[in-house]
Protein backbone atom coordinates (compact mmCIF):
# COMPACT_ATOMS: atom_id res chain seq x y z
CA UNK A 1 0.00 0.00 0.00
CA UNK A 2 1.32 3.44 -0.95
CA UNK A 3 1.23 6.38 1.44
CA UNK A 4 -1.02 9.35 0.65
CA UNK A 5 0.80 11.24 -2.08
CA UNK A 6 0.47 13.25 -5.24
CA UNK A 7 1.77 12.02 -8.58
CA UNK A 8 4.16 14.25 -10.49
CA UNK A 9 4.83 13.59 -14.14
CA UNK A 10 8.30 14.63 -15.30
CA UNK A 11 7.17 17.77 -17.11
CA UNK A 12 9.93 20.22 -16.27
CA UNK A 13 13.40 19.48 -17.58
CA UNK A 14 15.14 21.36 -14.76
CA UNK A 15 13.53 19.20 -12.05
CA UNK A 16 15.46 15.94 -11.56
CA UNK A 17 12.44 13.66 -11.60
CA UNK A 18 12.60 10.04 -12.64
CA UNK A 19 11.64 8.76 -16.10
CA UNK A 20 8.54 7.18 -14.57
CA UNK A 21 6.16 8.90 -12.23
CA UNK A 22 7.30 9.93 -8.77
CA UNK A 23 5.02 10.15 -5.75
CA UNK A 24 5.50 13.37 -3.82
CA UNK A 25 4.92 12.47 -0.18
CA UNK A 26 6.28 15.63 1.43
CA UNK A 27 7.88 19.02 1.10
CA UNK A 28 10.66 20.05 3.46
CA UNK A 29 9.77 17.09 5.67
CA UNK A 30 6.04 17.91 5.92
CA UNK A 31 3.59 15.29 4.60
CA UNK A 32 1.51 16.18 1.52
CA UNK A 33 -1.42 14.05 0.40
CA UNK A 34 -3.10 16.34 -2.13
CA UNK A 35 -2.46 19.26 -4.45
CA UNK A 36 -3.94 21.58 -1.82
CA UNK A 37 -1.43 20.27 0.75
CA UNK A 38 1.30 20.88 -1.82
CA UNK A 39 0.06 24.42 -2.45
CA UNK A 40 -0.11 25.22 1.26
CA UNK A 41 3.55 24.23 1.61
CA UNK A 42 4.83 26.27 -1.36
CA UNK A 43 2.51 29.28 -1.59
CA UNK A 44 4.71 31.55 0.53
CA UNK A 45 7.96 30.64 -1.16
CA UNK A 46 9.72 33.31 -3.15
CA UNK A 47 11.57 33.02 -6.43
CA UNK A 48 15.10 31.80 -5.77
CA UNK A 49 14.19 29.80 -2.66
CA UNK A 50 14.86 26.07 -2.59
CA UNK A 51 12.36 23.54 -1.24
CA UNK A 52 13.03 19.83 -0.92
CA UNK A 53 10.51 17.41 -2.37
CA UNK A 54 10.29 14.15 -0.44
CA UNK A 55 9.39 11.60 -3.08
CA UNK A 56 8.77 7.88 -3.32
CA UNK A 57 10.63 6.44 -6.32
CA UNK A 58 10.67 2.72 -7.02
CA UNK A 59 9.79 1.98 -3.39
CA UNK A 60 12.57 4.20 -1.98
CA UNK A 61 12.31 7.61 -0.36
CA UNK A 62 14.40 10.28 -2.07
CA UNK A 63 14.83 13.99 -1.39
CA UNK A 64 15.00 16.24 -4.47
CA UNK A 65 15.89 19.95 -4.30
CA UNK A 66 13.60 22.24 -6.27
CA UNK A 67 14.43 25.90 -6.83
CA UNK A 68 11.34 28.08 -7.08
CA UNK A 69 11.66 30.20 -10.24
CA UNK A 70 8.47 32.26 -10.06
CA UNK A 71 5.57 33.06 -7.76
CA UNK A 72 3.35 30.03 -7.17
CA UNK A 73 -0.03 30.58 -8.85
CA UNK A 74 -3.26 29.83 -6.97
CA UNK A 75 -4.56 26.25 -7.29
CA UNK A 76 -7.59 27.32 -9.36
CA UNK A 77 -5.22 28.04 -12.24
CA UNK A 78 -3.56 24.59 -12.15
CA UNK A 79 -6.42 22.75 -13.82
CA UNK A 80 -8.05 24.00 -16.98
Amino acid sequence: MCPPAIIVAPLVGSVPLHENYDLVIGIDGFRVASFLDFYERVRHTRPGEVVYLNILRNGRRVQVPLQITSAVPPPESWVQ
